[in-house]
């Protein structure tokens, strides 16, 4: 595996982790009723919040990544599942004159991203990954965060910012920046994130990026 990773965000990532019309299915919303403003913001936020407790951005895209300090020969692409990789090349030399060489005998274990026989200390991986289509628990989990979003945004409308002070907690989402979240509340064995509620966190437990499938 590596020690370090450097994550390149696509430049047409999708703005929300489940698309407007899919949204107003799981919502039931109908013509010629519509998704409002203040739902696209919720949206929004909750597409950092899960990105940002998952660790991955789930949608599927064409990804970048630079991995530092591979050992034992293989590494894990961060978006899993991966589908595809476009190219794998070896990094040498220095910053103003980088040297990039295709790597070859490498092999993909699929859905996992991991890459096995990979002979290089420095690797750049182009690849195709992510969910397509979204998992109907990240959905569930989207679609409870929304809710939790949109209710934490009525209390702040009516009580000022302050309403939402028991809330703030930083974290730094790729892509996005900083996503403030972070008080907790217990529901049974599972704990709530913040504006994440604890149904959501339960749903999206297996999808938190780690060195294995999900």
């Amino acid at each position: 595996m590596s020690d370090h990773v450097d994550r390149v965000p696509p430049d047409d990532l999708p703005p929300y982790l489940v698309d407007e019309d899919r949204m107003k299915e799981l919502l039931g919303i109908v013509a010629p009723d519509d998704l409002t403003e203040a739902d696209l913001n919720a949206m929004a936020t909750a597409t950092a919040l899960i990105q940002g407790y998952t660790d991955r951005m789930l949608v599927a895209a064409t990804y970048t990544e630079r991995h530092y300090g591979v050992r034992i020969g293989s590494l894990q692409l961060h978006e899993y599942p991966v589908s595809q990789v476009q190219s794998l090349q070896s990094i040498t030399g220095s910053d103003d004159a980088e040297n990039a060489t295709d790597l070859t005998g490498w092999r993909l274990v699929r859905p996992t991203g991991i890459l096995l026989n990979v002979r290089s200390c420095v690797v750049e991986a182009v690849y195709d990954g992510g969910y397509d289509p979204m998992p109907a628990d990240i959905e569930a989990a989207f679609v409870e965060t929304f809710r939790s979003v949109k209710a934490s945004l009525a209390l702040a409308t009516a009580g000022g910012d302050e309403a939402l002070a028991p809330l703030v907690k930083k974290a730094s989402v790729v892509g996005v920046g900083s996503i403030e979240y972070g008080s907790t509340e217990q529901a049974g064995s599972v704990v709530g994130v913040g504006l994440l509620p604890a149904n959501a966190v339960g749903l999206l437990e297996r999808y938190r990026h780690a060195v294995r499938v999900g």
